[in-house]
């Protein structure tokens, strides 16, 4: 484990002079090698940086420019948060206030499909709001928050019918 000082300018290149040896000898590792070894040597893609403020069961400004209809101050906290590095962007509009989910997710996906380039992730468990979503910035959208919580069927309106349900389907056909 390392510890923050340990990865001071000063510390990092007093010991990334030392042999390689001597760091297997004593079994310790500059911080610098560490990054180096996890650069090198790890398998996979590096990670998926996901923006959350867009979210509003996470974010109170996010919830208060979605209730006041602010599209062009939810357009700038998305461009902020690519602009901080994020990958993709997380959308969530279901508020307790309003009734009218699905109109609010198709206006700030219409939005933000047209103002920023990165992916937008539907956080929904309603079928009706992801379909809208999905259907307003079609190839642009991932799906989050499906669970089979409330049953088969509603992951089936999603996903379409399942393995088992195309068998059953075909049982009865022949």
């Amino acid at each position: 484990m390392l510890r923050h000082d340990s990865c001071s300018p000063e510390t990092v290149s007093r010991k990334s002079r030392q042999s390689a040896a001597s760091r297997a000898s004593t079994g310790r590792h500059s911080a610098a090698f560490v990054v180096n070894y996890v650069h090198e040597y790890a398998s996979g893609p590096p990670p998926t940086l996901l923006g959350e403020r867009c979210n509003s069961q996470g974010s109170r400004k996010f919830k208060r420019m979605l209730l006041e209809e602010d599209y062009d101050g939810i357009l700038e906290l998305a461009r902020e948060q690519v602009a901080g590095g994020a990958h993709a962007l997380d959308i969530c509009c279901a508020v307790t206030e309003r009734p009218d989910e699905l109109d609010l997710m198709r206006n700030v996906v219409k939005k933000l499909e047209m103002g920023v380039e990165v992916p937008l992730v539907i956080d929904t468990t309603e079928v009706d709001v992801l379909e809208a979503a999905l259907k307003t910035a079609p190839g642009r959208c991932l799906i989050n928050s499906t669970h089979l919580e409330s049953g088969r069927a509603k992951a089936d309106k999603i996903f379409g019918p399942g393995q088992d349900s195309q068998r059953r389907r075909h049982r009865h056909d022949d």
